[in-house]
């Protein structure tokens, strides 16, 4: 693997050119929206605090690997496991051994029902609402099923999905605002969000990760680049604003191209919060950092309380990994080196 980071949520192809670098210290960082100042920035405060030598493997049914093509997500809902597959474009669901359950979805295309790229997707109850970028449609398919309930266009190019209470909030490439919310039936019901200043002209800057807060009418933000915790109700009010370890500010997108083509490109880094995970009250965060080696990269989790950003501890990984999903103690990782789910325990 190369010395940067790569966003794995696929390749995305779309009228900017994107990648995401890994290999140097930021630069050209641009300022919190002013709008930042109506809520006091909670500090972390003192020094992560490791956990060592408390993951142990754990062995999978063979059915997990020998179901996926190509891993590229990993979620948790109801005691499942949610994986999205891209070499056939579908999600499909295990138990927590392994075992095989079933797919959504109906491949690749651009029909009903179909997938060109899904960016990801949020479980409620039997339903699953699910993102395609290319296609820029949030598709719903009752998962016990696999029957393509309907479909419908959002506005913005989207990147992540969660709901909150009756609402699914969808954060978009680029733009004033952020986050747009809809009721389940595709009803647009309001649009906020901005991080920072100039929000618009640095879009890729302020990419990050989506998870509702647990019986609250909220979600947190947790960026690619920057080191934040955003908390937001659904009216758009910001009611928190937790600066996490490492100081990072968001830095600027690169910008580039030859006459008429405008490519906007990832600011490169040296860390980013690769994915994150939410089980039992608890945020989990997957970081991925260079280090001294050649093409080096380690891999390590911060454990924060959900509901109010409070930090608990954090876990370095046997190897850099794509995804992270928590289940009681297990944790499932999608391996970076040949995209294998692979499980450990955690021995707290």
């Amino acid at each position: 693997m190369r010395n940067r980071i790569i966003i794995i949520s696929g390749v995305l192809v779309i009228t900017v050119a994107i990648y995401f670098g890994l290999n140097r210290s930021d630069r050209d960082q641009v300022e919190l929206s002013e709008k930042n100042d109506e809520v006091v920035i909670k500090e972390v405060e003192g020094e992560r605090k490791w956990l060592d030598n408390i993951l142990e493997p754990v062995d999978l049914e063979s059915d997990i690997e020998d179901s996926l093509l190509n891993a590229m997500s990993l979620k948790n809902y109801d005691n499942l496991l949610y994986i999205g597959d891209y070499g056939d474009m579908k999600i499909k669901r295990f138990l927590p051994d392994g075992t095989y359950i079933n797919e959504i979805g109906i491949g690749q295309g651009r029909g009903p029902g179909e997938f060109s790229q899904f960016m990801d997707y949020y479980v409620s109850g039997d339903t699953i609402y699910i993102l395609d970028l290319r296609n820029i449609m949030l598709n719903i398919f009752q998962i016990s099923e696999n029957h393509f309930m309907n479909s419908f266009v959002v506005e913005s190019t989207p990147m992540r999905i969660t709901g909150v209470k009756d609402a699914l909030v969808v954060s978009s490439l680029g733009g004033e605002g952020l986050f747009e919310v809809y009721d389940k039936s595709g009803e647009k019901l309001n649009q906020f969000g901005e991080l920072k200043s100039n929000q618009a002209s640095n879009p890729l800057s302020v990419q990050g990760h989506l998870a509702s807060v647990d019986d609250a009418s909220e979600f947190v933000y947790v960026p690619f680049y920057a080191s934040y915790l955003f908390y937001f109700n659904l009216n758009g009010e910001r009611t928190k604003l937790i600066r996490t370890f490492d100081q990072r500010e968001f830095p600027a997108s690169q910008q580039g191209g030859n006459g008429d083509t405008r490519t906007v490109s990832a600011p490169e880094t040296d860390m980013i919060a690769q994915r994150i995970s939410t089980f039992e009250g608890l945020l989990y965060i997957l970081y991925l950092k260079t280090n001294d080696q050649e093409n080096g990269m380690d891999a390590f989790v911060d454990v924060y309380q959900l509901e109010n950003g409070h930090y608990i501890h954090s876990m370095a990984l046997p190897e850099p990994a794509r995804d992270i999903a928590i289940m009681d103690d297990i944790m499932y990782l999608i391996r970076d080196e040949d995209r294998r789910v692979i499980a450990h325990s955690m021995n707290i």
